[in-house]
């Protein structure tokens, strides 16, 4: 979790009851981690794939929605086999308020179905077309 008072030191948990691949890294903006990662290089390529963007000076949500495409590009959730990911969602709150600037979710997809990374992003590309 990163917040904007608290930026330079963002937290991470995964939980005391997780599988062995788990992990997480952190830096200032920045907080990545899994607790049912298909790889142990997830976490890695996730937070590499999340600083090059917020380097370049990408939104949030575009940060946020580039880490996702990343995880899932390298194995994704490893109860889900091929397909990746089964559920997913981005949620990024207004600054001081108790609204959502965004919030997209796709849950619940049948195993073997749709990758909900791939959904995810679709729902992005049309929240995106509303909110530039």
């Amino acid at each position: 979790m990163v917040t904007f008072e608290h930026i330079n030191s963002p937290a991470t948990y995964t939980g005391d009851l997780t599988n062995s691949i788990k992990g997480s890294l952190a830096t200032d903006g920045i907080s990545v981690q899994g607790n049912t990662l298909a790889s142990e290089h997830e976490i890695k390529a996730i937070f590499d794939a999340a600083k090059i963007a917020r380097d370049k000076g990408l939104r949030v949500d575009q940060i946020l929605m580039t880490a996702l495409e990343a995880g899932a590009a390298v194995g994704g959730d490893r109860r889900c086999g091929d397909q990746k990911a089964t559920t997913a969602f981005a949620i990024v709150m207004k600054a001081n308020t108790k609204k959502h600037w965004m919030k997209l979710h796709v849950f619940g997809q049948p195993k073997g179905g749709q990758n909900a990374v791939e959904l995810l992003i679709r729902q992005y590309d049309s929240w995106k077309k509303q909110h530039n």
